[in-house]
């Protein structure tokens, strides 16, 4: 999924980013504000990503933000990386300069970081946000334009006499401070009800189910009847749950899987279900632990019933594939169903298959061209393969070739293999978009160099006979060569008679020689 607007922050600026998302989205702009929305384990790349789609990059700044910018290990510090990339990438960056706060001096940081400090500060004051917002856009700050059709207006904000936490299917939504004058905001996209579990510690926490209307600001007060001295219900304690999953996301990134299964396993055993999720693939993958899909399904479960969309996923593919679970189609449905629906586009896409194969439902190609559709639209390769796949042969819909090669080329431009090669197919005999050989070699050789045997094949015959490129006898060889070893009789046999032709040995006489 991509935003317009990311928003960078330190945990100590929380509630001003929080404030910040709050009136962004009300007011219609498509805004990222935390790394809880990410769905999957490579939140690197999923970053840094997020960030190559943003317009508009906020970076808020108070007392010590920058601390570990300035030091020799500041490519450790994700704050700084997100700066340094989104500098690198040429967004427009807007600084906050919360309480008072100076912007440093270039010297003071490194040669990735300098281009910060030219960075103009439109002079905030959280007594004044509305009219700061008003600023950023009349004065054209903000470059980004609101969706106005996509513009959220129910809001819940959050009060508790405690601190405590605060979760929603699963995920932490966030951390309230006990007493606090300013409330936690959390937009959300439709009216009805929600429910919340509030934790206190492990063994004191209640759920609460509250309803909320369109265009309603619905204040959402968690009571606790009494001051309770437990350990884990201080901020700091609460926060530390959270920072032990994301310190073992940081070991992640370089591969340390060891440390990465201590700090997931702190965390799971705090009932972090992101954490839990993640531990189930470590050892679903064998990432630091041993391989073992029993232990896989154990964690995936946990997650999953505390409404994690990634883990019920997972839970479904278990169930799909019989991975430490009895093989089961219609309970593989039932999770990717769960999963869905919160909006989860691999779950989208696979229930799109259960339905377009008839595993675990009734078979039915509409509603898999209703799911592939879901997942697509959010940016799902796969389900955008799928999609130009029914157009293509009009399952589920009516036939359109010309819709097929535009899901195709969206799915292809994303690395998708089997639509690159579909897409070479297009072009190579007119369907859909003009004839045009140069640019089936083109598809061709992107599904070739990614391993796709019956693009080798065809662009063997390309080149053997010069379709879209010169004829060229070698390399119509080497490629031909690399579908026959991968299998492709079509390719055996054409290799053969090339081989002969040319008085040498044939494929098959070298192969068993």
């Amino acid at each position: 999924m991509q935003f317009d607007i990311f928003i960078s922050y330190k945990r100590k600026s929380l509630e001003t980013a929080n404030n910040l998302y709050y009136r962004l989205t009300t007011r219609g702009y498509s805004t990222f504000f935390d790394l809880e929305e990410m769905r999957r384990d490579d939140f690197d790349k999923q970053l840094f990503q997020l960030i190559d789609g943003a317009k508009d990059v906020f970076v808020l700044l108070e007392e010590g933000s920058l601390a570990s910018c300035s030091s020799e290990k500041w490519k450790e510090d994700w704050f700084c990386r997100e700066i340094a990339y989104s500098l690198e990438k040429g967004k427009n960056i807007i600084p906050m300069l919360l309480k008072g706060y100076q912007m440093p001096s270039e010297k003071d940081l490194p040669d990735e970081l300098k281009g910060l400090t030219k960075k103009n500060d439109p002079g905030f004051d959280i007594r004044y946000f509305d009219p700061y917002i008003d600023k950023l856009i009349n004065k054209g700050y903000l470059t980004s334009l609101p969706h106005l059709e996509k513009k959220v207006t129910s809001v819940f904000k959050f009060y508790s006499n405690q601190s405590c936490r605060v979760f929603r299917d699963g995920k932490l939504v966030c951390a309230l401070e006990g007493g606090a004058d300013e409330p936690y905001y959390l937009p959300v996209s439709r009216k009805g009800d929600y429910r919340f579990k509030a934790v206190l510690s492990e063994s004191v926490f209640k759920t609460q189910t509250e309803h909320i209307d369109a265009d309603e600001e619905k204040i959402v007060e968690i009571t606790w009847a009494k001051q309770t001295d437990v350990n884990n219900s201080s901020t700091d304690n609460i926060s530390n749950i959270e920072s032990l999953y994301k310190k073992g996301l940081s070991f992640y990134k370089n591969k340390d899987y060891d440390k990465v299964v201590e700090f997931f396993m702190k965390a799971a055993k705090k009932d972090f279900a992101d954490a839990q999720n993640s531990l189930g693939n470590c050892y679903y993958y064998g990432n630091g632990v041993t391989q073992d899909y029993s232990k896989a399904v154990e964690w995936f479960t946990k997650a999953a019933n505390q409404g994690n969309a990634s883990a019920q996923y997972n839970l479904g593919l278990c169930y799909w594939k019989g991975y430490g679970v009895t093989q089961d189609y219609v309970k593989a449905v039932e999770w990717y169903m769960k999963a869905a629906n919160q909006g989860e586009t691999d779950a989208q896409n696979s229930l799109g298959n259960c339905y377009y194969y008839g595993n675990g439902v009734t078979q039915d190609y509409s509603k898999s061209v209703e799911w592939f559709t879901n997942a697509a639209n959010q940016g799902n390769a796969s389900a955008q393969y799928n999609l130009g796949h029914c157009y293509w042969n009009g399952y589920g819909i009516k036939q359109d070739y010309e819709k097929a090669v535009e899901w195709y080329t969206k799915a292809a431009n994303q690395g998708e293999t089997n639509a690159q090669y579909n897409l070479g197919n297009c072009y190579y005999n007119g369907n859909g978009v003009k004839q045009d050989y140069s640019k089936a070699v083109e598809w061709y050789t992107k599904a070739a160099n990614q391993g796709c045997v019956w693009a080798q094949n065809d662009l063997g015959f390309c080149y053997y006979y010069g379709y879209g490129v010169p004829k060229d006898y070698d390399k119509a060889i080497e490629w031909y060569t690399k579908a026959a070893e991968q299998g492709n009789t079509d390719a055996q046999s054409q290799l053969d008679e090339i081989l002969k032709k040319d008085k040498k040995k044939s494929f098959f006489g070298r192969l068993f020689n």
